[in-house]
């Protein structure tokens, strides 16, 4: 039977008509589970709102560790809301600082790899599906998407009732980076830039992340 890709194809869309990049931007991104603290939707997020998220392990970046329990902060870089002209709602956001419990705030750059409900908090805590081939569109994003290299499977049927949502999903195998969204409805992509940390979306809806979710992010030293 074949998977329908649904809203998926919005995420292929985003980053068609790659370009290789000369290094792997994903490389050298120390993987730390976090759980996001406030909620954000593209139905009224705002450009520049505030994001942050609690870790669940110590992070070290270079010679710096950052405590468990300390907080990932960025902010919203783009919406798009759900409108009859433009019915796939998303929300461009990243992680920009690391900030201890006590000390100043590191800046870094970072990636979403994956999400997780709060009631999967059991589930690994690692990326051991993490890879990188070096391959990268002009936006950012992981070359490929508009080919099988890059394809997404959803992980459960990919529409509701009414055909307008995903119901999560993961990358193919081959992918340049393994990312992975357990969210009813969430579509995942992830962006390895000092501008962007991923990309969330729905197909037919507006797209929301709630509070408590929990993220596996891969965090690296800002570029000096």
């Amino acid at each position: 039977m074949k998977t329908k890709l649904g809203g998926l194809a919005l995420i292929a869309a985003i980053s068609c008509c790659a370009a290789r990049a000369q290094s792997n931007p994903f490389a050298g991104q120390t993987p730390v589970k976090v759980e996001l603290k406030k909620s954000f939707s593209s139905r009224d997020a705002k450009v520049g709102a505030e994001i942050s998220a609690q870790t669940y392990q110590d992070l070290t970046l270079g010679t710096t560790t950052i405590p468990k329990g300390s907080l990932l902060l960025g902010h919203i870089v783009d919406v798009t809301k759900h409108t009859k002209d433009t019915p796939n709602g998303s929300v461009t956001f990243v992680f920009d600082h690391a900030k201890p419990k006590k000390g100043d705030p590191v800046a870094i750059t970072s990636s979403v790899y994956k999400l997780l409900p709060p009631d999967d908090s059991g589930q690994r805590a690692d990326t051991a599906g993490l890879r990188g081939n070096g391959a990268t569109s002009s936006t950012g994003m992981p070359a490929g998407t508009d080919s099988a290299t890059l394809t997404a499977a959803a992980v459960r049927p990919v529409t509701d009732a009414n055909g307008k949502t995903v119901s999560g999903m993961v990358s193919a195998p081959g992918a340049p980076v393994q990312v992975v969204s357990y969210l009813p409805g969430v579509a995942l992509s992830a962006v390895a830039s000092s501008a962007k940390s991923g990309i969330v979306a729905a197909r037919n809806d507006d797209v929301s992340v709630l509070a408590g979710v929990y993220m596996i992010i891969g965090v690296a030293p800002a570029a000096q």
